[in-house]
């Protein structure tokens, strides 16, 4: 199969870095992308694109995902971030780095560009992106923010935008790993199908995120019963009908998760985000 081209709307680009196609950004490891019934981690779908669609995936576990990524996700064309995340009034979302509290320069965090992180880590905000970013340095990107309170406002998605990110996914509320994964395997297995109106291009991220919420649900949280369809293969194992039970109890205080796309305004790039195999 040739060398997948991402590119966004009618412009094409095979202008790759030598660090590939997609990034998958994980400052906890495993410790959050755990593989699932129904619900494989982030990083057995990456080895499926690997495998299956010739991509390019770099991947970043833990102190790797440092300030030197952070100011390079340019050399990406697909952005994927598998983190903790928050939002206060005061600086928008934000999401969780590789970088050590104590580590934080102190222009940094004099200027809000990076937090202090309650899980012990600095949090990354859109000041972050304003500040390191040329304007268009990150043109014809998406980036999917696989954390929790990343779309609670449009502030963070706003900047990468502003910044040339094509298009931005996001979660509003809590999400979960299940949820979470579910949607970006939904997502990425979908913007490499052929769009049957358009032999040899591949469907939009438009496409992408209406196929997740038909497959996954609009919003969750939902049971895994009702994600597994009654397929008797997919059925829970007792670890994750724990999970799930904790995920719906903690649910019940605040809002439903659900996955947000934010995009380009310009009409001619809306939805149209796609790879080209």
């Amino acid at each position: 199969m040739k060398q997948p081209i991402l590119y966004a709307s009618n412009t094409i680009s095979n202008d790759f870095s030598e660090d590939g196609d997609i990034l998958l950004a994980r400052p906890f490891g495993v410790e959050l992308d755990i593989d699932y019934p129904n619900a494989p981690s982030m990083l057995t779908t990456a080895k499926e694109l690997i495998s299956d669609y010739d991509f390019n995936v770099t991947v970043r576990d833990g102190a790797e995902v440092n300030k030197d990524l952070l100011c390079s996700f340019d050399r990406y064309r697909i952005i994927v971030l598998h983190t903790h995340g928050g939002c206060n009034e005061k600086h928008g979302p934000f999401f969780s780095s590789g970088i050590p509290n104590g580590d934080i320069p102190s222009e940094d965090y004099a200027n809000r560009y990076l937090l202090k992180g309650s899980k012990g880590t600095a949090m990354v905000t859109s000041a972050f992106f304003d500040h390191y970013y040329q304007d268009k340095s990150l043109s014809g990107c998406l980036v999917y923010l696989g954390c929790c309170h990343c779309a609670d406002s449009n502030r963070l998605a706003t900047a990468l935008i502003n910044h040339g990110a094509n298009a931005v996914l996001a979660f509003t509320s809590t999400t979960t790993n299940l949820y979470n994964q579910q949607m970006f395997r939904s997502v990425m297995m979908t913007l490499v199908q052929e769009d049957g109106d358009q032999p040899g291009i591949t469907r939009t991220i438009g496409d992408a995120v209406i196929a997740a919420k038909q497959e996954n649900g609009e919003k969750y949280p939902r049971t895994f019963e009702e994600m597994s369809d009654g397929n008797d293969e997919l059925k829970p194992n007792f670890l994750t009908r724990l999970y799930d039970l904790y995920v719906t109890l903690s649910n019940l205080y605040t809002d439903p998760t659900e996955l947000v796309l934010f995009e380009q305004q310009d009409r001619a790039f809306m939805s149209e985000f796609r790879i080209v195999k």
